[in-house]
């Protein structure tokens, strides 16, 4: 009853404390790395922060996986539920939700807020290069907000601030790696390239804080709001879910594993527990406070086996379903799959599109596949197992006729969908499937091509011929990042209007045998990226993309 008592009595000093001599709290926003990239990318500095710092590689992103609402939490300390930010469209201020607390600008109160009642004379700063990052906070309580055109002039300005005015609290926001994964791909080779830049960034902002002389009361935080599949995020898979955290200064353990399970909305409670604030009862998130020596790891952690990182199909395709695969034409494929760097187990798989088990064939090397497959695995360690992850290995063979023909238009002054009877072709050629990233070999490299040529207001029609192999009634989704229309015959099935992100589905009756497939794109910043995505399924048929050995040039 003695040693209840006295872990009673510690436990409850603990939750009245907070670390001593913290001054300031320096916040380094990386967009879009996730742990995976961090632990694979050469990160000497950052490595560095964690070996005499504490670290959680399992931090958990707010649903939808994108940066906006993500962002918000961090500062706000609460989720959509609390702010209404539920996509990268939102923007503080508009009363379109009903808070659950206001500040008398009408604003939901943010950690800056915060600091500003408790702390009035507190310096706050926040420089970043994402225009949109600032309508997340409230910036008259901030003494600096500057947004600049590359990552390399944020590091700069912020270690200049950092020096110059020894900011209570500075967030330092860079829009890399997310942009990296957008145009080449999540753990691309540019992505860790990307990651190894930033972490010289990273250097420079610690660097900053040792020459301001305030090294030894300050914390240094290092985030990032989702993580990555393929060209994309914002669904729920290990990869976009979770993402690194690293503390590192006064009074935090040295390299230590933090074992509290971490929210992006922590953050906020994070930053007020650091610098002895009080928190919002509105808040939900909750302080990290094992980062730092004297204080424990929750008692009441729950006992359960570990969901471990999903293995990676290692292939160079996209698509929107988050389904892993590749296009090969002509050739066979090869499946190849890989762990996260800090992970151990058997990867066990199944080519027949079943899911795996303990006894499924374990994986020990690449294998070659000679016809489309549809490929599943699994992870089984010795704390737990992973989600299981597909995907879809389709194989072209031109000479049994399987293609596509495309015609793209550039059409600079379209700001919607365009007649495509009055336009005049920029490019021709085949294809093999419905979609931008398709292999950069000889026979599909004309559509990759004449997509980099322009940087805007492009339209493209893909028509051919789908092979249905029996009679039944087909679901038709299509997800793209500009205007599509899916036609079969004369019918419209799906109608993505204009621009923006958008997928919808239709339905319709088909027999046996093939069927004259077209689909209408239109995007008018191709700069960014341009993304379409088709599937279907039926009774019997589960959903996939519409494979390549199904499309056909001729009837």
């Amino acid at each position: 009853m003695i040693a209840a008592a006295c872990m009673a009595l510690n436990a409850c000093r603990q939750t009245e404390q907070h670390p001593e001599g913290i001054e300031h709290v320096i916040i380094i926003g990386l967009d879009g790395m996730s742990t995976w990239g961090l632990l694979a990318a050469p990160t000497p500095c950052m490595d560095s922060l964690m070996q005499h710092g504490a670290c959680n590689f399992s931090v958990r992103s707010i649903l939808p996986s994108v940066s906006t609402p993500n962002w918000t939490a961090m500062m706000a300390g609460v989720g959509p539920e609390g702010t209404g930010a539920i996509n990268n469209s939102w923007k503080d201020g508009v009363l379109s939700f009903p808070y659950v607390a206001m500040t008398p600008e009408r604003r939901f109160p943010n950690i800056f807020r915060i600091i500003r009642e408790q702390k009035p004379g507190a310096v706050m700063g926040s420089i970043h290069n994402w225009g949109d990052f600032a309508n997340m906070y409230e910036k008259e309580q901030l003494d600096l907000d500057e947004d600049y055109d590359q990552d390399a002039e944020v590091a700069r300005r912020s270690a200049a601030y950092i020096r110059e005015k020894k900011p209570n609290l500075m967030f330092c926001y860079f829009t890399n790696p997310d942009g990296i994964m957008h145009g080449k791909g999540h753990l691309s080779p540019a992505y860790l390239d990307m990651i190894a830049t930033l972490d010289g960034y990273v250097r420079t902002i610690v660097d900053a804080v040792h020459e301001a002389g305030i090294a030894d009361r300050t914390v240094i935080m290092v985030t990032s709001d989702h993580g990555g599949l393929f060209y994309a995020h914002g669904g729920n898979s290990h990869e976009e879910l979770a993402t690194p955290f690293i503390f590192f200064g006064k009074g935090v353990k040295k390299n230590y594993r933090i074992r509290q399970q971490m929210y992006r909305y922590d953050l906020a409670a994070d930053i007020a527990f650091a610098l002895g604030l009080t928190a919002p009862q509105q808040w939900t998130g909750r302080p990290t406070k094992p980062a730092y020596t004297g204080f424990d790891e929750p008692a009441n952690l729950w006992p359960s086996a570990d969901v471990l990182p999903s293995p990676a199909l290692v292939t160079k395709e996209i698509n929107e379903n988050f389904l892993y695969g590749g296009l090969w034409v002509d050739t066979s494929a090869t499946l190849a799959i890989q762990l996260r760097p800090d992970t151990q187990g058997d990867i066990r798989y199944t080519l027949d599109g079943t899911e795996p088990t303990e006894a499924s064939p374990l994986y020990t090397a690449p294998v070659k596949l000679d016809k489309p497959t549809a490929v599943k695995a699994k992870l089984y360690g010795k704390t737990g197992e992973s989600l299981t992850v597909s995907g879809q290995y389709r194989i072209a063979d031109t000479k049994a006729g399987n293609g596509l023909r495309f015609t793209l238009y550039h059409c600079p002054q379209a700001r919607s969908m365009p007649a495509f009877s009055g336009l005049k072709p920029a490019a021709q050629g085949t294809c093999f499937e419905f979609g931008f990233h398709t292999p950069e070999n000889a026979a599909t490299m004309p559509l990759n091509k004449a997509i980099a040529d322009y940087e805007d207001h492009i339209a493209v029609t893909f028509e051919g011929w789908l092979e249905i192999d029996q009679d039944n009634e087909y679901d038709f989704d299509m997800w793209s990042t500009g205007g599509s229309k899916l036609f079969i015959g004369n019918e419209l099935i799906v109608n993505n209007r204009d621009n923006g992100h958008s997928g919808n589905h239709g339905r319709i009756e088909l027999q046996k045998g093939r069927h004259p497939i077209r689909i209408e794109f239109f995007h008018d910043d191709t700069a960014t990226g341009s993304i379409l995505f088709v599937s279907y399924e039926a009774p019997g048929i589960p959903k996939r993309m519409i494979p390549a050995e199904k499309l056909f040039l001729h009837k």
